[in-house]
C-alpha cells in the first residue's frame, strides 16, 4: 500500500472508530436509563411488598434496605456509563492509532522516495565520472583539473 493510501486508510478508520466510539456511548446512556428504570421499580416492588405486610417502611429495616437498594441501582447505573466510556475511549484510541500508522507509513514513503531520487541522481553522477565538459571520468586533483589530462583539455 502507498503511504498515500497508508495515510487515507488511517483516517477512514479512526473516522469509523470515533463513529463506533459514539454509537457505544448513545448504547450506554440507553442501558443506564434502563438499568435506572428497572431499579427504580423493583424499589418500589419491594416497598409495597414490605408496606402490605404492615410494617412502617420510614424506619428501621426497611428503610434501611430501601437506601440499600437505591444504592444498588445507582452502583449499577454508573457501572454501565463507565463500561461504555471505556469501550468508546478504546475504540477512539484504535483509531487514533491507525491514524498515526497511516502517516507514518506516509512518512517512510516519501523518504523511500526521496531515498531513491538521491541514488539515481548519484548514480547518474558517477556514471559520467563526475560529469563535466571534455569528457570522461578520471579523478580530480587538488586544484580541480584532472589527472592527468592536459592543460587544454581542462581548460
Amino acid at each position: 500500500m502507498s503511504g498515500l493510501a497508508a495515510s487515507s486508510a488511517g483516517r477512514a478508520q479512526q473516522r469509523a472508530a470515533n463513529q463506533a466510539a459514539s454509537i457505544r456511548r448513545q448504547q450506554g446512556a440507553i442501558n443506564a436509563r434502563q438499568t435506572l428504570m428497572e431499579g427504580r421499580r423493583f424499589a418500589g416492588e419491594q416497598l409495597a411488598a414490605i408496606s402490605g405486610s404492615g410494617v412502617d417502611v420510614g424506619v428501621g429495616s426497611p428503610l434501611e434496605l430501601a437506601n440499600e437498594t437505591a444504592r444498588e441501582v445507582d452502583w449499577r447505573v454508573n457501572l454501565a456509563r463507565w463500561e461504555a466510556e471505556s469501550d468508546a475511549v478504546g475504540l477512539e484510541n484504535r483509531g487514533r492509532l491507525a491514524h498515526w500508522e497511516g502517516n507514518v507509513r506516509r512518512s517512510q514513503a516519501f523518504g523511500q522516495a526521496a531515498g531513491s531520487l538521491f541514488r539515481a541522481g548519484t548514480s547518474a553522477f558517477s556514471s559520467f565520472g563526475g560529469g563535466g565538459v571534455g569528457g570522461g571520468g578520471g579523478a580530480l586533483d587538488t586544484v580541480g583539473q584532472r589527472s592527468g589530462a592536459t592543460f587544454y583539455e581542462n581548460a
